[in-house]
C-alpha cells in the first residue's frame, strides 16, 4: 500500500473527489482516474503528469485540482507545464517536503515558495516560476482549507514576473545554437541537400525536413501536423506547377492545430523532395491502424508507421501517426553526420536544429532588407515584438568575410554552377555579340570578356557579377577572373567603410563564385593554388 495513503490527513474524506475523466479545452477525453495522466499535446511528445511521484497528499490534491482547471480552460500542454514546474521548483529540490507527514503544510509551503523566488531571482531566472505563482494564487482562492494562505497570496500577487529572454542565441551569435553562417555553414547544407542520394525512408525524411526548415523556418510541430493534402499545386493548368504548402498554425490557442492554416510558396527546387517523400509513404503501412480507417486517410507527410506512443496512451487519434517534435532535430543531425558536414567555425560536425534554421532564415531576411511586418508574417508571428531582436542587432549580425578562407573554401561552397570554356571550344550563343559578358569596372584597363550567356531567352540577371552564380554562364578559361575577384573584394571593403554593410554582405556569394572560377582556372592551367 502507498505509504502516503497510510498517513493521509484526517479531513481527506471531505475533499471534493477527483473525477475519473475530464474533457480538455480542445475536446479530448483525459483519463484522470489514476495517478499518472497521459495528456494529448500538439507536439505529439510524451506528456505525463506523474502524480504518483508526489507523496505530499495536500500538495498532490491541490496540483491535481489546478491541472484539471487549466486543462479544461487552457490546454493539456499547459497543464503538463504546470505539473512540471511545480514538481521541479518545489518538490524535486526539496525532497523533505515531498512526504506524507508534513507537520505544518501552510508554513512549509510558504517557506519553499520564498526559497524558490530567492533562488530564481539570484540566477536572473524569475520568469521561470510564473506558472507556480498562478497555481498558488488559484489554490488560495479555491483551496484555502488545505493550507494556502490568502494573505500570503496578496504578497505573491504583487510579485512582478518578467518575461523570458527572447533570442538569446541570436544576440550572442552562438556558434552552436545561433544563426548559421550564411557562407561557411548554410551553403554546404544546400550543396549536400541537392546532391544527397536517398536509399531509405529516413533519407527521404531528412531531405524533405531540411528543405522545409531552410525555406520557411517553421517549428517542428508545424511539420509534425502536415498532411499530404497540405501540398497544393495552385496552377494545375500550367506547364510548370506552382506549389504552396499549408502549415497548420500551432501556438495560436486553437482547439485543434489544423483548425487554421497559413499558405506559403514552396520553392520549385524543393517541391520534388516533398513529392518523392509522399510517394514513398504511400507504399508503407503502419503496424496497426489503431481503429483509424485506412480508406481515404490523409496521411501525414512525415508518416510515423510505428505510431506515436504518447498519442496512443492519451487517446489523441489525430496524432496517432505524427512524429513527436524532437524527432525532427534528430533527423537533421543525422543528415549532418551522414554527409560529414563540418563547420569551419568550430572544426566539428555542424550542430543543426530546427531552431537554428529558423534563426538563420530570420537573420538573413534582415540582412536582405525585410521589414518587421514582413518578417513577422513569414515567421507566422502575430506580434511584432517577437521579431524585434533581429532588428535590434541588425548591425551586429553581419558576417565578416575571411579573405584567408576564400580560396580553400571556394570549391567546397560550389556557388559557380556554370561551365568553363577552354580556348578553341565553341560556346552556346557565342556568335551573338549581345550575349557576351564584358567587365569594364576597372579604370585604365582594357575591357575584359569574361564569357558568354548560354540562355536563349531574355535574362533577368545583372551582368557581370550575378552571372557567376548562373548555371547558363560559360566562363572563359583564359579570362582575367582574378581582376574581377580583386575588384569585388575592394568594393566590399568600401561598402563596409561607408556603413553599407547589407550591400557588402550580399556580395559574399558572388565573391566565392568568382573565387571558385579562379581556382578552377588555376587547376586546368596546371598552376599551383
Amino acid at each position: 500500500m502507498d505509504q502516503a495513503l497510510m498517513k493521509r490527513p484526517a479531513d481527506v474524506e471531505l475533499w471534493e473527489p477527483i473525477p475519473s475523466s475530464i474533457i480538455s479545452r480542445d475536446g479530448h477525453v483525459v483519463d484522470t482516474s489514476g495517478l499518472d495522466w497521459y495528456l494529448p499535446t500538439t507536439s505529439s511528445r510524451s506528456a505525463i503528469c506523474r502524480f504518483s511521484f508526489i507523496k505530499n497528499l495536500k500538495f498532490r490534491y491541490a496540483l491535481m485540482r489546478y491541472c484539471i482547471h487549466v486543462i479544461r480552460v487552457s490546454s493539456a500542454s499547459y497543464g503538463y507545464s504546470v505539473w512540471t514546474d511545480c514538481w521541479r521548483f518545489l518538490l524535486l529540490v526539496n525532497p523533505e517536503f515531498n512526504t506524507a507527514d508534513i507537520g505544518d503544510f501552510e508554513v512549509e509551503l510558504i517557506r519553499h515558495v520564498e526559497s524558490m523566488i530567492a533562488n530564481t531571482r539570484r540566477d536572473h531566472k524569475l520568469y521561470q516560476i510564473s506558472r507556480v505563482k498562478s497555481w498558488y494564487l488559484w489554490c488560495s482562492q479555491y483551496l484555502t482549507e488545505l493550507g494556502f494562505n490568502a494573505e500570503y497570496a496578496w504578497v505573491l500577487e504583487a510579485l512582478k514576473i518578467p518575461g523570458g529572454p527572447k533570442g538569446e542565441a541570436v544576440k550572442n551569435e552562438d556558434v552552436d545554437s545561433g544563426p548559421l553562417h550564411r557562407i561557411y555553414e548554410l551553403q554546404p547544407l544546400y550543396n549536400a541537400l541537392h546532391t544527397t542520394a536517398c536509399t531509405n525512408i529516413n533519407h527521404y525524411q531528412q531531405r524533405a525536413a531540411l528543405a522545409l526548415f531552410i525555406a520557411h523556418g517553421r517549428n517542428p510541430a508545424n511539420l509534425s501536423w502536415l498532411r499530404e493534402s497540405d501540398l497544393i499545386n495552385v496552377a494545375p493548368g500550367l506547364d510548370e506547377p506552382c506549389w504552396v504548402i499549408r502549415y497548420p498554425r500551432i501556438k495560436k490557442r486553437l482547439l485543434n492545430p489544423r483548425n487554421d492554416f497559413v499558405e506559403v510558396a514552396l520553392p520549385s527546387e524543393f517541391a520534388p523532395y516533398i513529392l518523392e517523400l509522399i510517394e514513398v509513404n504511400r507504399s508503407r503501412q503502419p503496424n496497426t491502424w489503431l481503429g483509424v480507417s485506412a480508406d481515404g486517410f490523409d496521411r501525414p507527410i512525415f508518416f510515423n508507421t510505428l505510431t506515436n506512443s504518447a498519442a496512443k496512451a492519451s487517446g489523441h487519434r489525430e496524432a496517432f501517426f505524427n512524429y513527436e517534435s524532437g524527432y525532427f532535430a534528430h533527423i537533421l543531425q543525422d543528415f549532418v553526420s551522414r554527409h560529414r558536414i563540418v563547420s569551419p567555425l568550430t572544426n566539428m560536425l555542424l550542430h543543426l536544429s530546427p531552431r537554428r534554421l529558423r534563426y538563420t532564415l530570420a537573420t538573413n531576411l534582415v540582412k536582405d532588407g525585410a521589414s518587421q511586418r514582413q518578417l513577422a508574417q513569414i515567421l507566422d508571428h502575430t506580434d511584432l515584438q517577437h521579431v524585434q531582436v533581429y532588428f535590434d542587432l541588425a548591425g551586429n549580425i553581419v558576417e565578416l568575410l575571411d579573405k584567408a578562407l576564400i580560396g580553400p573554401y571556394a570549391q567546397m561552397l560550389n556557388f559557380f554552377k556554370g561551365n568553363l570554356i577552354v580556348p578553341g571550344q565553341k560556346a552556346v550563343n557565342e556568335e551573338d555579340a549581345g550575349k557576351h559578358i564584358p567587365f569594364v569596372y576597372v579604370e585604365d584597363t582594357p575591357e575584359i570578356d569574361l564569357g558568354v550567356c548560354g540562355k536563349h531567352s531574355l535574362c533577368s540577371l545583372h551582368p557581370p557579377y550575378s552571372c557567376y552564380k548562373c548555371p547558363k554562364f560559360q566562363a572563359y578559361l583564359d579570362a582575367d577572373h582574378q581582376t574581377v575577384l580583386e575588384h569585388l573584394l575592394a568594393e566590399r571593403e568600401e561598402k563596409f567603410q561607408s556603413a553599407d554593410a547589407r550591400i557588402a554582405v550580399q556580395l559574399d556569394e558572388i565573391i566565392y563564385a568568382v573565387a571558385q572560377v579562379v581556382e578552377k582556372c588555376k587547376e586546368l592551367n596546371g598552376a599551383s593554388i
